[in-house]
C-alpha cells in the first residue's frame, strides 16, 4: 500500500516502466531486441521523444515533477556496455525530462540501438560511427543499477 505520502500517478508510471523493463531484462537477446524496437516505434515513445508531454523542469508542482519521470524502455544495452556502466539492467529508457533536455528529433532515437551495437563503451558513454558521423551517447544509471536512462545524445561532427 503506497499510503497517502506518495503521488499515485508518479508511482503508477514508474511501476509500469519498471514492469516493462523487468520483463525485457529476463528475455533472451533476440526477443528483447524485437520488443524494444516495438516500444521505440510506439506512439507513446514518439510522444515522449517529441516533447509532447507538457513538462516544466523549473516547476515545484508535484504533478509537474512526476510528468518528468515518465519513461519508456526503447533500446537494449550489450552485456559489456551494461557492465562498463555498472548497470544491472540491460534496458535503456528515455524519460520525459531527459527527452526535453536532449531536444533531439524523434528519428534520432532510432540511431541509439545501432550506436549501442557497433560503438565503443567508455563507462557510461558510447561512441560510434554511424554513416560516417561520429556520434556519442551518455547514460545515467540509478544508484542501485536497476534503471538506465539515456542522458545525452550527440550527433557529433
Amino acid at each position: 500500500d503506497p499510503g497517502w505520502n506518495n503521488n499515485p500517478g508518479k508511482f503508477r508510471m514508474r511501476m509500469a516502466a519498471d514492469l516493462i523493463a523487468g520483463k525485457l531484462d529476463v528475455m533472451d537477446d533476440e526477443t528483447r531486441r524485437i520488443a524494444s524496437a516495438d516500444l521505440a516505434g510506439s506512439s507513446l515513445f514518439r510522444h515522449i521523444a517529441s516533447g509532447g508531454v507538457r513538462f516544466d523542469p523549473t516547476s515545484t508542482d508535484p504533478e509537474m515533477i512526476s510528468r518528468g519521470d515518465i519513461s519508456l524502455p526503447f533500446a537494449v544495452l550489450p552485456a559489456d556496455t551494461a557492465a562498463a556502466a555498472g548497470a544491472k539492467s540491460r534496458v535503456l529508457r528515455l524519460s520525459v525530462r531527459d527527452a526535453q533536455r536532449i531536444g533531439a528529433a524523434p528519428e534520432a532515437y532510432g540511431l541509439v540501438q545501432r550506436m549501442l551495437d557497433s560503438g565503443k563503451a567508455l563507462a557510461r558513454r558510447v561512441e560510434a560511427s554511424v554513416a560516417g558521423v561520429l556520434r556519442r551517447l551518455g547514460m545515467r544509471v540509478e544508484s542501485d543499477g536497476a534503471a538506465v536512462y539515456l542522458d545525452e545524445l550527440d550527433a557529433g561532427e
